[in-house]
């Protein structure tokens, strides 16, 4: 069995561990697992992924997408905004079948 860098830094310390920077540079430990996405991979990121559908309404995806026990685990949310220059409209979550009234999107995930 392969032993992670920040494993065996920690010696056993766990909260120490999940506070730890990811590899990526970006997330911290614990913030990894919350995505889904490896600790120690430099290039892991948890991406909204935003397509025009045939009906021409916009489809927000989100990778990665994890297996359906895991994804059972967390609440993914659809933020969006309809323009980014005003400072007073915040991110809010986007009903489904609302998408097209919005311009920018984002994804938000957390544990059940």
């Amino acid at each position: 069995m392969e032993v992670k860098p920040f494993v065996t830094r920690f010696l056993g310390d766990y909260e120490t561990a999940a506070k730890a920077d990811a590899a990526n540079g970006v997330n911290k430990v614990w913030e990894c697992y919350v995505a889904g996405i490896s600790p120690t991979n430099e290039t892991a990121k948890l991406e909204a992924r935003i397509e025009i559908g045939a009906d021409g309404r916009p489809v927000i995806t989100y990778a990665p997408q994890l297996s359906p026990e895991e994804a059972a685990k967390r609440a993914y949310r659809v933020l969006g905004k309809r323009t980014l220059g005003d400072p007073d409209e915040d991110w809010m979550e986007v009903p489904e079948g609302d998408e097209a009234n919005y311009n920018f999107f984002n994804v938000s995930v957390e544990m059940r």
